[in-house]
């Protein structure tokens, strides 16, 4: 909501705490969540950021810890 007050309508927030349960959802649901049109993704992850790649694609980016 605050984003949206700010003028950033077309900002989205979800949290993904299983990708495996993703995974198994219906493909429909899957491109109503990360619509395949959206190329503007960012992760952000308080671990590794191995895997997330795939949920952000080569235009989008991760952020997250790896040492």
């Amino acid at each position: 909501q605050k984003l949206a007050e700010l003028g950033h309508e077309r900002v989205r927030v979800i949290s993904m705490p299983s990708w495996e349960l993703f995974r198994e959802q219906p493909a429909a649901y899957r491109e109503e969540i990360l619509p395949k049109r959206v190329h503007a993704r960012l992760s952000i992850e308080a671990g590794t950021t191995l895997g997330w790649r795939e949920w952000v694609g080569n235009r989008g980016d991760v952020v997250g810890l790896d040492r």
